[in-house]
C-alpha cells in the first residue's frame, strides 16, 4: 500500500461533513491510483483536496483503492511533525490498519459512495464578489497554518454564485485545490449614517 502524508490527511478533515443524514460526508475519501493519492472532504459547502505522489512498497504491485476513513479516527491521529508519513493496510472483515509514528489506527471504512467531487472543482472564475460565512473562511486559515503558514494566509478568487476556489499565498510544495461555496446573501445600497459625519 502506498505511504499516506497524514498532514494532508489532517489538513482535509477540516472541511469533513458532521450531519448523520450525509453521513458518506463524514470522513476524508483517500484515492490512491498507480502514481498519486488523493486526500479529500467536503461538507457540501467547502471542498479541500490534496495531492501527493504514491509511493508503493518495493516489488509491490500497485493496487488502486478507495476507502473513506471516518472523521474520528483521523482526529485520532496525534501529528509528529518530524515524520509525515504513515502507511493503510487491508486488515480483516473489511477493516484497514492506518499506521503512523508506532500506533496503530485500526478502522472500517465509510459503508458508502464519496461524490464525484472532481466534477465541482471549477474550471476559471469570473471575478464577480460574493460573500462568504466567515467560519468557513477560518477553517481555511487552520488549513494553510496547518502547512506552514504561520500566519494561516488565505485568498479567495471570486465566482460569483458558484464554487470560488481558495488560495494559500503561504504554502509552498502542497499541491491542492480547496474552493468554498458563497451565502446567497445581498446588502442594499451603502450609505454613510449621518451620526459619524
Amino acid at each position: 500500500m502506498p505511504a499516506i502524508d497524514i498532514n494532508l490527511l489532517k489538513a482535509a478533515a477540516t472541511v469533513c461533513g458532521k450531519e448523520e443524514t450525509r453521513y458518506y460526508l463524514n470522513g476524508v475519501c483517500v484515492d490512491a491510483r498507480v502514481d498519486d493519492i488523493t486526500c479529500v472532504a467536503t461538507d457540501g459547502h467547502r471542498i479541500a483536496a490534496f495531492n501527493d505522489k504514491a509511493t508503493w512498497d518495493e516489488g509491490e504491485e500497485p493496487t488502486p483503492f478507495v476507502i473513506i476513513i471516518p472523521s474520528e479516527i483521523v482526529a485520532e491521529i496525534k501529528i509528529f511533525k518530524p515524520v509525515p508519513y504513515g502507511t493503510i493496510t487491508p486488515a480483516a472483515d473489511g477493516k484497514y490498519l492506518l499506521q503512523y509514528c508506532g500506533r496503530d489506527y485500526l478502522f472500517r471504512p465509510l459503508d458508502a459512495t464519496f461524490p464525484d467531487w472532481r466534477r465541482i472543482i471549477p474550471n476559471g472564475v469570473n471575478g464577480e464578489t460574493a460573500q462568504f460565512n466567515p467560519r468557513y473562511l477560518a477553517d481555511f486559515g487552520k488549513i494553510a497554518k496547518a502547512l506552514g503558514d504561520k500566519e494561516g494566509r488565505v485568498c479567495v478568487y471570486h465566482n460569483g454564485l458558484s464554487p470560488a476556489p481558495v488560495y494559500f499565498p503561504g504554502v509552498d510544495g502542497a499541491s491542492y485545490v480547496c474552493a468554498v461555496m458563497p451565502h446567497r446573501l445581498s446588502a442594499p445600497e451603502y450609505e454613510r449614517p449621518d451620526w459619524t459625519k
